[in-house]
C-alpha cells in the first residue's frame, strides 16, 4: 500500500470513527453522580423540654469525605425541631454522622452515625440519582454547673 493512500485511508477512519463516536455521547456517562438527602428531627432535654438553637451538622461517615459538612449547617427552632432542607450532594453517601452541640453550653453536645437508605430513580442524564430522607431525633444531657 502506498504512503498516501494509508495516509487517506487514515484520515478517513479517523473521520468516521469520530463521528460514530458522537452518537453514544446521549448514552455515555460523563460527570459525577449525584443524590439528593434530607435530614430532620426534633431536640429535647431529658425532661422533653424543647431545646431551642442547638447547632446540627451532617458530615459522611466516609473518610474521603474528610472532615468538612455535607450539608448545610441548621439550628433547631423555638420546638425544638431541625431541618437541613432537600440538599443535593455529589455522590451517595452509606452512612452519616449527625452532630448536635447547644453554643451557649447549656447541654453536653451529642452525636450518632445512621445508615443512609436511598429511593432510587433515574435522572435524565443517565446517572441514578438517589433520593434519601433520614430522622433522627436527640436528647440532651443539661451540663452540671
Amino acid at each position: 500500500m502506498s504512503r498516501k493512500l494509508r495516509i487517506g485511508f487514515n484520515t478517513l477512519m479517523t473521520f468516521v470513527l469520530g463521528i460514530l463516536g458522537l452518537g453514544c455521547v446521549n448514552s455515555c456517562k460523563y460527570g459525577v453522580p449525584h443524590a439528593t438527602i434530607q435530614v430532620t428531627g426534633q431536640i429535647t432535654d431529658s425532661d422533653y423540654n424543647a431545646v431551642e438553637a442547638a447547632r446540627v451538622t451532617v458530615k459522611s461517615a466516609d473518610p474521603r469525605w474528610g472532615d468538612r459538612p455535607i450539608l448545610p449547617r441548621t439550628y433547631a427552632n423555638e420546638w425544638g425541631q431541625y431541618d437541613t432542607g432537600i440538599s443535593e450532594i455529589e455522590c451517595d453517601v452509606d452512612s452519616i454522622d449527625i452532630l448536635v452541640e447547644d453554643p451557649a453550653g447549656a447541654y453536653q453536645g451529642d452525636s450518632v452515625r445512621v445508615g443512609v437508605t436511598y429511593k432510587r430513580k433515574s435522572a435524565d442524564d443517565g446517572w441514578d440519582v438517589g433520593e434519601a430522607h433520614v430522622r433522627q431525633n436527640f436528647k440532651l444531657k443539661r451540663n452540671i454547673p
